[in-house]
């Protein structure tokens, strides 16, 4: 077998999920042929799928290397030094995402100088959104940081997270229409700011930082009150790894207590979300935007991660923390993707949680 098809059958393992087998190919293509490009990055893809950020990340510098003209295995690079942690190396490869069609991140024309780590104090930043709503929840946080720098800060949302994100103390503009607000000076994309505000590791850590309107909040009679998301969004490029589905899903939305549905698709504000999320004495959810609203909430959440193809922002396979969230705590699937054991655990976890007392609001 020549190398061009030994390639194709080594994507075309990946492309099926079969992780362990498309690493097994490429490792063969770059024994026989080690200048290849296209296996070093392959490898560095398998590798950083099954949870092993710092080999692919040799990988992945090996495909740089050898192709330095090429966005793919810079943009690997940089998501295998996000899930170690070092944001701010990580930037110098991060912006290839705008040269990758299929990420389709526009750069915004807003007018200003695309930001670069410069001091803001008495300068207007303008900050862009992109990607899912629980990426723009997550990054909200550094919007008072950068204001506290002396920044005039206009953060740009999805029109869903106006709301919401009214408490964060700087303009909050909806992405949409005819949006007005003061000319920038500067202007960034939200996955850009760790990395131009020079943060590493624990340094993305903070306390909470939105709140649900006091006045929403209901309470929500005796006993224990979960709330639960078994899916996330369907067109996510993971769903299939990190959403539950058949019984899965039946055995999450079964748990003792009383559950409450935090779907997206409910039809519900985000803003109503919080209120009912404030009230919980528990949500438990997949890699999921409402996972990101409870912990920005700074209310107890489980969050279930595949140990397949795992988002960079969870870390190591097996951690049960997150410096980007004080009150999550962590439950991994089996490697293969599996699970029944995780459910398992998240349920005897629950008999030792803290019961509200009877009577407490």
């Amino acid at each position: 077998m020549d190398i061009a098809a030994q390639l194709s059958a080594a994507a075309e393992a990946q492309r099926s999920g079969s992780w362990l087998e498309a690493e097994c190919l490429h490792r063969a293509i770059v024994a026989l042929a080690p200048r290849t490009a296209a296996a070093h990055h392959g490898l560095g893809n398998a590798l950083l799928a099954t949870g092993r950020a710092r080999e692919a990340e040799a990988a992945f510098r090996m495909a740089v290397e050898l192709a330095p003209a090429s966005p793919a295995p810079r943009y690997g690079l940089s998501q295998a030094l996000l899930a170690q942690g070092r944001y701010r190396e990580a930037q110098a490869y991060l912006v290839s995402r705008h040269e990758i069609p299929k990420l389709a991140i526009p750069r915004p024309g807003y007018g200003g100088a695309p930001w670069t780590g410069e001091k803001l104090a008495g300068k207007r930043l303008l900050i862009f959104p992109e990607q899912g709503l629980g990426d723009q929840i997550m990054m909200a946080r550094f919007a008072p940081r950068l204001r506290a720098a002396g920044a005039d800060v206009t953060l740009l949302c999805h029109p869903a997270l106006t709301e919401i994100f009214a408490t964060l103390g700087v303009r909050v503009v909806a992405a949409e229409g005819a949006a007005r607000f003061p000319k920038p000076d500067y202007w960034t994309t939200v996955m850009d700011l760790p990395g131009l505000m020079g943060l590493e590791g624990d340094a993305v850590s903070c306390p909470p930082y939105l709140a649900a309107a006091a006045a929403a909040v209901a309470p929500l009679g005796e006993g224990l009150h979960i709330g639960v998301v078994a899916n996330g969004n369907p067109a996510h490029p993971n769903d299939r790894q990190r959403s539950l589905f058949g019984q899965d899903a039946a055995r999450l939305n079964a748990l003792p207590g009383v559950i409450h549905s935090l779907a997206q698709q409910d039809g519900r504000s985000l803003a109503d979300v919080a209120a009912l999320i404030a009230g919980l004495d528990l949500v438990i959810s997949v890699d999921s935007a409402m996972a990101h609203l409870a912990g920005a909430l700074g209310r107890p959440v489980w969050i279930l991660v595949p140990a397949l193809k795992t988002d960079w922002r969870w870390g190591g396979r097996g951690s049960q923390t997150t410096p980007w969230y004080g009150s999550v705590r962590l439950f991994w699937s089996a490697p293969d993707g599996a699970w029944t054991d995780t459910i398992q655990r998240v349920t005897q976890a629950l008999q030792t949680f803290p019961q509200p007392s009877p009577g407490a609001e």
